[in-house]
């Protein structure tokens, strides 16, 4: 299951890599405080960027270390290592490659496997990027698009993608809260300025506020960077990464193996996604049974003689958590008429516990009828789903009137649909 302009948490590193659904803004609401801004920092993330955008070849490798926090319910999520690798030379050459990693011996860290987790490549004229056990070709290798995940060696192919453009557009967009500077530290003998950035946006209809430490070198180039994270005033996680054998400005042997992929052995072409249209307005929507979360039975049938907006959804999806406040006031507004009608929003993509810590913690969403159906798959099998959020109006006597799929902010559709669904 896929979510159209899903939004993600990759940050941008070395090139932009996220994606937003049409419409659709991450930005929170404009903050009326005024940043706390020490120009001393900002010179430091400068003399970062300058050195940066004036490299023609970069190397390195980073070591990372993901710890979640804790949280209320007390489950504790595994730890997680990871090591990337990258090599990239200017105007658009890379290479990267992340394996996941274990801790042997008390202290060794271990590749899980020798076929990396991802692998990025870009010759100059064609990319590739595989995930796991697939890869499909992605010729996006404009120096801007160029992205890794979380590293932070960011801004050797522009500007903006640097720490400093990253505050930059911060600041623009007001989610800046401090860039401060503090003492200095060294990280594995190399003393480094320390500048720490607080900022805070909207992610996913959620606040998502992020804690950085950045450990700049003299030479303005990133050794280390400590993030954490939260998400909805909620425990997130805290990301350590540490840069090591950075070379800067070596030539390249063999660059022509070095930027070419080879698949490894066991790794496949992604078979192209054949987008089956949901089922088709006028056809019978398939009955099916959900539980809600009280544990009572919802069944779709229950509620003949009334227009249902039949919404499958998921926590983890950003724009179907986007849409809920404008489900809510849709069914707010024709229950206010004592209109015939039910928002039944229907969880069919995660574990029942996350459908229930989200519902749970969204409490004023009351006009809509939540239910969890974990198997079988009724969205995609029944419904012919690909994609989240989508919706059916389906009239009284059970069949489809209109479908919607994904979210790019609220309009009049979905309301008009479902007058258009009323018997006359």
């Amino acid at each position: 299951m896929r979510c159209p302009g899903r939004l993600t948490t990759i940050t941008v590193a070395i090139g932009l890599a996220a994606c937003t659904a049409p419409g659709f803004s991450q930005t929170a609401p404009p903050s009326t405080s005024k940043p706390r801004i020490d120009e001393s920092a900002i010179a430091i993330l400068r003399r970062n960027e300058r050195a940066m955008i004036r490299l023609r070849t970069y190397q390195a490798e980073c070591w990372s270390t993901l710890t979640h926090k804790p949280r209320p319910d007390r489950k504790v999520r595994p730890l997680r290592r990871e090591m990337a690798r990258l090599t990239a030379v200017k105007p658009n050459l890379m290479r990267y490659d992340c394996w996941d990693m274990e801790i042997v011996g008390g202290s060794h860290w271990r590749r899980n496997s020798e076929t990396p987790t991802l692998t990025f490549v870009s010759n100059g004229k064609h990319g590739w990027k595989q995930f796991g056990d697939n890869f499909r070709p992605d010729d996006r290798i404009a120096p801007d698009e160029l992205g890794t995940i979380l590293e932070p060696w960011v801004g050797f192919y522009a500007r903006a993608n640097s720490c400093n453009g990253v505050v930059r557009y911060g600041r623009k967009q007001h989610e800046l809260i401090e860039v401060s500077r503090l003492s200095p530290a060294s990280v594995e003998g190399v003393l480094c300025d320390r500048v720490f950035v607080h900022k805070s946006g909207g992610f996913g209809g959620e606040t998502q506020e992020s804690r950085a430490t950045w450990y700049i070198g003299k030479d303005g180039l990133v050794r280390r960077c400590i993030d954490s994270v939260d998400f909805g005033g909620k425990p997130g996680f805290t990301r350590d990464d540490v840069l090591r054998n950075i070379r800067a400005n070596q030539w390249i042997t063999n660059p022509a193996r070095t930027f070419a992929y080879t698949p490894p052995t066991g790794v496949k072409l992604e078979k192209p996604r054949e987008e089956t249209p949901v089922l088709a307005n006028g056809a019978a929507a398939p009955d099916f049974t959900a539980i809600d979360p009280i544990g009572k039975r919802v069944k779709l049938s229950d509620f003949r003689g009334k227009v249902v907006v039949l919404d499958f959804w998921a926590s983890w999806c950003g724009p179907c958590v986007a849409s809920m406040p404008h489900n809510q006031e849709v069914a707010a507004k024709l229950a206010s008429e004592n209109l015939p009608v039910v928002l039944l929003a229907v969880d069919n993509s995660e574990k029942r516990d996350a459908f229930l810590s989200w519902v749970r913690g969204h409490p004023k969403l009351d006009k809509i009828v939540f239910a969890h159906l974990e198997k079988p798959d009724v969205s995609g099998e029944s419904y012919k789903v690909t994609g989240i959020p989508t919706q059916f109006v389906i009239d009284g006597g059970g069949v489809i009137r209109a479908s919607f799929v994904g979210y790019g902010g609220p309009t009049d559709d979905l309301e008009r649909a479902v007058r258009a669904a009323l018997p006359r």
